[in-house]
């Protein structure tokens, strides 16, 4: 299986990835957030933002279909100079292919002006925090509380150069 790493570029791609998101969002969540707050993650919204915010994302193609994606650009606090990740999926089927970590690749690539690379994580988004270590990203005490249906804590993961190169 050839796997392409690619930016979003046809109506079809940004579907794709459309599709993927709404898909891998309950694959990943259905366990951890109230069916309440699953069901307001529509397909129309990931549509939403794959149309909103095409740029910064790249996208896992299996073929023409597209498997996974990831989302990233400048850390979304002003205070602190960094690249941030703001999601990565990979659709269930896929899992244990690679592709996480060629999207992760990519995406560093991407970010190769920074020194710091920062993401959230929710606490128990057990699978997801064992990729980003594995990848070499590390808890830095830095957490917060956000709504999701209900209180759910977000901890935040840093990736270093310094410290992985």
């Amino acid at each position: 299986m050839t796997v392409i790493i690619k930016s979003m570029e046809t109506p079809e791609e940004i579907e794709g990835k459309s599709f993927v998101h709404w898909q891998t969002w309950r694959e990943a969540y259905d366990e951890i957030l109230p069916a309440e707050f699953q069901e307001q993650m529509t397909l129309d919204k990931c549509r939403f933002y794959s149309q909103k915010y095409p740029e910064n994302t790249l996208i896992a193609l299996d073929g023409a279909k597209v498997v996974g994606f990831v989302s990233y650009g400048d850390f979304r606090d002003p205070a602190r100079i960094a690249g941030e990740i703001f999601a990565l999926y990979v659709l269930k089927e896929y899992y244990g292919k690679g592709i996480g970590q060629q999207l992760m690749k990519a995406a560093f690539a991407a970010l190769d002006g920074y020194q710091e690379i920062m993401l959230w994580v929710l606490e128990d988004n057990k699978r997801a925090i064992a990729f980003y270590e594995k990848t070499g990203f590390v808890f830095d005490d830095e957490e917060k509380v956000i709504d999701l249906g209900k209180a759910v804590k977000e901890k935040r993961m840093i990736y270093s150069k310094n410290s992985n190169s």
